[in-house]
């Protein structure tokens, strides 16, 4: 029979499975296992005996970190006491206004604010290395992110219920713990082999289920638990406990039931099949949950006319971008065009609603000059629509022929081109006055499909163009399968769909990374290398494969829950992010 891994103690554990045993290391107590009733609020704010901020939770793997959440404070070199401390009347105070509501006290406010701040800070290389990998299992914390600023922001409004400021300042209080927590995992797996264990504060810990993974945690100074068959191993009779009860936190309910949701749902305990498996990850907000929103009367009415107010700030919005751009057509010959392009053809998937809601928050006439034609690193997609049967041919033919180079123009610091020169490239407009004459009157015959043979400076660059000339440089791409693109291969009508798909997300990137260049000037190229990474995440999240878009993928809601989450994960360091609207989405979380 093999030896046991290193354990402090150990319990039956018939409580959590039938002929079962429980190792424990870095701690001297094995805990019970929650209650399969219903989550109640206590009085203080926490859940009780299902609170996973103090008890251990199973180990997963895109998590680690939650091990090394603190129980308590232990020292100066690790949490301040607002985090962990218990809520009490002396953190808010009557409203100097009106005594009917009360505000948070500054000075409790002003340690959130700071580590909040320092927290922000703390996190951005830590984010980058782990984006730059994307391989690995690990998920950063961003929902603990974006809900931290959010509980932060909420705390500084006033509150008329004691039970709200509770349950705001808990939910607070829990974000910045997993976010701490994430740090000093991040700390102790980057020391690498200098990593020397540490006297910390206790830890909430994990339950491992495999022996190999328990042992790797028990040498970070962490507690963890090992769930095990008691055949397994041989034992130390000494070392025995008895599983102690669950009493860290208060059992008093705060209210009864049935509850009604003042605040976000997230700040709720959810309904979940199995406490154990799943209340961690579905309040955390990476499983689902099976209780519904119940807001009470004055959140409703509050939902509702938040929700009337944006949709009249959208029909503003866009009344004004129509009189922008009807005032602007007869000055701006690129916008002239774009408007005169041709109809989508009826396979391009349609705009959805939710998309129109992004972009309705930002008027693409402020992003450049209104009077200078606009360039366009990639060909505009509307000129594959815009024209008539033959010169769409020829573009799609270009294009397609043309691939690599025309899509890694960007990687070579070309220019872009306007709408016009992206017009003359893709026909035969610029080709044709590319070919030579002879004497200087009569033209050499000009071929079609060798439209490229005498380079051309603006789409090539004046080097490569000069060797494409002399015949020393190729610049047409073949197709997937290896075979040379042909012009038939245009009237394709899979191979236009993938074109157009593709292109789509290649302009995406480019302007993501145009704006990261803008946002970031001295720390871009550091940045992008993890950034890009998560773009790329977003672009290929669907996939049509073989030319065929999945159309659920338009209409699936949790997909695009997903997509909506990515995006903000990408842009969550983009200047004025924490005061954005994103309320559009709320159907969404």
């Amino acid at each position: 029979m093999p030896s046991p891994p290193p354990y402090t103690c150990w319990a039956s554990a018939e409580e959590w499975r039938a002929g079962f045993v429980i190792l424990a290391a870095n701690v001297d107590a094995i805990p019970t296992p929650p209650p399969r009733s219903g989550v109640v609020i206590g009085a203080d704010g926490l859940w009780g005996a299902h609170e996973w901020t103090v008890y251990p939770q199973p180990h997963r793997p895109e998590f680690p970190y939650l091990a090394w959440i603190p129980l308590h404070l232990s020292g100066p070199s690790v949490l301040s006491g607002v985090l962990t401390h218990s809520v009490d009347k002396s953190m808010w105070r009557v409203h100097p206004g009106n005594s009917n509501i009360h505000v948070v006290n500054p000075d409790v406010l002003g340690k959130l604010t700071v580590e909040w701040t320092t927290l922000k800070a703390a996190l951005q290389d830590p984010f980058g290395n782990i984006s730059s990998h994307p391989r690995l299992p690990i998920q950063r914390p961003m929902k603990a992110y974006t809900r931290g600023f959010e509980a932060l922001s909420r705390l500084k409004q006033d509150f008329g219920a004691w039970r709200d400021f509770v349950e705001v300042f808990r939910n607070l209080q829990r974000s910045l713990l997993e976010l701490h927590a994430f740090l000093d995992w991040w700390r102790d797996i980057s020391a690498g082999d200098c990593f020397r264990s540490p006297v910390r504060a206790p830890t909430r810990g994990a339950i491992f289920e495999d022996a190999h993974q328990y042992a790797n945690y028990v040498q970070w100074s962490i507690r963890a638990f090992l769930l095990i068959h008691r055949s397994t191993f041989v034992l130390d009779p000494s070392r025995a406990v008895a599983l102690s009860p669950r009493k860290l936190c208060s059992t008093q309910p705060m209210s009864l039931q049935p509850l009604l949701h003042s605040l976000h749902h997230w700040y709720y305990p959810p309904l979940v099949c199995d406490v154990v498996a799943e209340l961690e990850t579905a309040a955390r907000g990476y499983a689902e949950r099976l209780d519904c929103f119940n807001p009470t009367k004055e959140v409703k009415r509050k939902l509702e006319k938040k929700e009337n107010k944006m949709n009249d700030e959208a029909g503003r919005r866009a009344k004004k971008a129509k009189a922008n751009m009807d005032s602007l057509l007869t000055d701006n010959p690129e916008l002239r065009r774009l408007t005169d392009a041709g109809a989508v053809p009826d396979w391009f998937p349609g705009i959805q609603d939710i998309w129109t809601h992004a972009v309705s928050h930002v008027s693409h006439l402020d992003l450049a000059s209104q009077k200078s034609p606009r360039r366009f690193a990639l060909p505009p997609l509307h000129l594959f629509w815009g024209g008539e049967p033959p010169n769409q041919r020829t573009y799609y033919y270009h294009y397609v022929l043309l691939f690599n180079e025309i899509r890694n123009r960007p990687e070579r610091n070309l220019p872009g081109l306007t709408t016009q020169e992206w017009r003359s490239i893709l026909g035969n407009t610029y080709w044709k006055k590319q070919w030579p004459r002879h004497d200087g009157n009569n033209p050499l015959a000009f071929d079609p499909n060798m439209f490229w043979k005498y380079g051309g400076s603006l789409l090539f660059g004046d080097v490569r163009s000069a060797d494409i000339t002399a015949g020393r440089y190729n610049p047409t791409s073949l197709l997937s399968c290896g075979c040379d693109v042909q012009l038939a291969t245009a009237d394709d009508t899979n191979i236009r769909q993938v074109v157009l798909y593709y292109l789509n997300s290649f302009h995406v990137y480019e302007e993501i990374r145009e704006i990261e260049r803008l946002q970031f000037p001295t720390t871009f190229e550091k940045r992008w290398q993890s950034q890009f990474h998560e773009l790329n995440q977003i672009l290929e999240m669907w996939d049509p494969s073989g030319g065929s878009v999945d159309p659920n993928f338009f209409r699936n809601e949790k997909v695009w829950r997903i997509w909506v989450q990515a995006v903000r994960d990408l842009v969550v360091d983009w200047d004025s992010f924490e005061q954005w609207n994103w309320g559009g989405f709320s159907k969404l979380w």
